[in-house]
């Protein structure tokens, strides 16, 4: 992976949510092969990732994609034309779930699941890291930090202000200490204080006293 140091790196935490996540739902939708009582659990994220999903994308379509299109001319369609694919799995995904809560065979109709949930999980984990390895060095190395951050704050305004706490709990628990560490350097650098300590007050609600305990011994600013 390219190193990138610009603020434009803050891109790599949600894109790991969303790798581990997809993991996650694979898992699950495989579990329902032999636990039918997984299917709301199953449902529920599957929504609040579709959610955000689409948030994400809606804001790399208004910022990252155009940036990108004036550096390399055709590199900014590239990238939107994967989320027509994503959406069509997620539909799939949706279809299955509705074919599930209404067969009489639950056997057959969560390998639909598992199948679709693998199809999803698939494109969008490459679309990620295609975005990893390709759209955000170059921003990194084209745009001067200040450019990087109207670039980001253009994109996170796709986010309504009543999801930003669900939102950063949900990238906050499917990090590493490492990369929460990261993620949270990268907020300090650039949010304004009251919404950092906004997250803090969210990063100790959802991680445990150990791993509190840990952030704080590396980043004091926490306390």
């Amino acid at each position: 992976m390219v190193e990138i140091k610009g603020p434009i790196s803050g891109y790599f935490y949600p894109h790991k949510a969303i790798l581990v996540e997809l993991e996650n739902l694979e898992k699950l939708s495989a579990a329902l092969l032999t636990k039918s009582d997984v299917i709301q659990e199953f449902n529920e994220r599957i929504n609040f990732m579709k959610l955000f999903f689409t948030a994400h994308e809606d804001g790399e379509e208004v910022s990252l994609y155009p940036a990108a299109e004036g550096l390399r001319k055709g590199l900014g369609k590239s990238f939107e034309w994967d989320r027509h694919i994503n959406e069509q799995n997620f539909q799939a995904v949706y279809a299955a779930i509705a074919e599930y809560k209404t067969s009489k065979n639950l056997q057959t109709a969560a390998v639909k699941i598992a199948q679709a949930t693998a199809a999803l999980r698939a494109y969008l984990a490459a679309h990620e890291v295609k975005e990893d390895e390709i759209l955000l060095p170059l921003l990194d190395a084209e745009l001067t930090p200040p450019e990087q951050g109207k670039v980001i704050g253009a994109a996170m305004s796709k986010f309504p202000p009543s999801s930003v706490e669900e939102v950063e709990k949900f990238l906050i628990k499917r990090l590493s200490q490492p990369e929460r560490i990261g993620f949270l350097k990268v907020i300090k650098q650039g949010a304004p204080p009251e919404t950092f300590k906004a997250i803090i007050g969210w990063v100790k609600q959802v991680v445990s006293p150990a791993e509190w305990n840990e952030l704080t011994a590396k980043m004091p600013e926490l306390k």
